[in-house]
């Protein structure tokens, strides 16, 4: 039906579409938000009729899959189209671009041949005109050409390993292969050896902690591997607590937390940490945290700084939300809120449009942005 054309050729002759910038695609009379929010209430819509499309293109791909594959397959139009509507609702192609090279990683992982991407694309932006009207549709079409073009592919992609210290990869390597104690001993040495606090966050747990995550990305590792080397690493952090919680206060507090509905908290932890490593008195929340349970801890710890975290796009919209809730109760004078993760990584500028005071990549930058904000 439609597998005889590139995704990008189609959706040109189709929307009359040339290559975008970030401000050439929301340009469009109708706003991001206002298509964003079509798409989600057409989304089971949009996702089944996406599916009869990619499986009319390419039958012989997707027909080994069986009933159960239909299923996984309209679950996974879901999540393409959730991605797509937070590019939408934030501005910021490079979002989704981001996920598109990522799919690019995954899918030959899961012996998908070298075309899926493209035609899963294709028939997304065809099921949403059909959807949603050709009007409407042109803004997603737009940008789901503008994630497959030369700018979009230099984003940086979860297949590309960053180099680890012969530590931090031996660190892994015990995690890797279930050896928790050996991992958590390997700590202690390097500790009693001269290792400082700070460098073993940054150089041990971040850095490995990053390739675990680009591993079962690109599905090198399980997601049990992953959740085993997750929680072997807090349980490690937990062990060093006593050296990280008995230093003197400089008097500042802040709160931590991961928004509702995000279930990733080391890293958040991890950042934590780090502030109580300089002095401040740290509440860590936790993941998926109710907006009414932060604004009560900011209130009763009297926080200079509220730090949030969303590991994925889809927590970007709960974070505009609990910003908002914050907002309403403390002034900016009273209160800076920071925002970190995957998103903000990827889409410069971000963290402004949810409506936070500032943003760092790491832990160490946290701190030091913290004392920018509140000099």
């Amino acid at each position: 039906m439609y597998a005889g054309a590139s995704p990008i050729a189609l959706l040109a002759v189709k929307g009359n579409i040339t290559t975008m910038n970030e401000s050439q695609v929301f340009s469009s009379p109708q706003s991001g938000k206002q298509v964003a929010a079509l798409l989600v209430a057409s989304r089971e819509r949009i996702a089944e009729k996406a599916l009869e499309l990619q499986l009319s293109a390419s039958p012989g791909v997707w027909d080994r899959y069986g009933e159960a594959g239909r299923a996984v397959g309209k679950r996974d139009m879901g999540y393409h189209l959730d991605y797509l509507v937070e590019a939408l609702r934030f501005d910021s192609p490079r979002l989704f671009g981001a996920y598109v090279r990522w799919l690019g990683e995954l899918f030959p992982s899961l012996n998908l041949p070298d075309h899926a991407v493209g035609r899963t694309l294709e028939a997304l932006g065809l099921s949403i005109e059909l959807v949603i009207s050709p009007e409407s549709a042109k803004l997603p079409l737009a940008l789901i050409e503008s994630s497959q073009t030369a700018e979009e592919a230099a984003l940086p992609g979860f297949g590309e390993a960053e180099p680890l210290g012969q530590d931090a990869a031996a660190y892994l390597r015990a995690l890797l292969s279930g050896d928790r104690q050996g991992g958590a001993a390997l700590v202690r040495a390097l500790y009693d050896g001269g290792m400082s606090l700070k460098s073993i966050y940054l150089d041990i747990f971040q850095a490995s902690q990053r390739e675990i995550g680009r591993l079962w990305q690109t599905g090198v590792i399980s997601v049990a591997q992953e959740h085993f080397c997750t929680a072997a690493t807090q349980s490690v952090i937990a062990g060093l607590y006593p050296l990280i919680f008995g230093g003197r206060k400089n008097g500042l507090s802040l709160v931590a937390a991961s928004v509702g509905g995000e279930l990733h908290e080391l890293g958040i932890r991890m950042v934590a940490d780090f502030f109580e490593l300089e002095g401040w008195s740290s509440y860590f929340l936790g993941a998926n945290t109710p907006q009414a349970a932060i604004v009560a801890a900011l209130r009763d710890r009297k926080a200079q700084v509220l730090c949030l975290s969303a590991s994925i796009a889809t927590g970007l919209a709960e974070i505009e939300s609990i910003i908002g809730v914050v907002r309403d109760r403390f002034s900016r004078a009273e209160l800076k809120i920071m925002v970190g993760g995957g998103p903000f990584n990827v889409s410069p500028g971000l963290w402004s449009r949810v409506g936070a005071d500032g943003y760092a990549s790491d832990a160490a930058a946290a701190v030091d942005e913290a004392a920018r904000l509140l000099a």
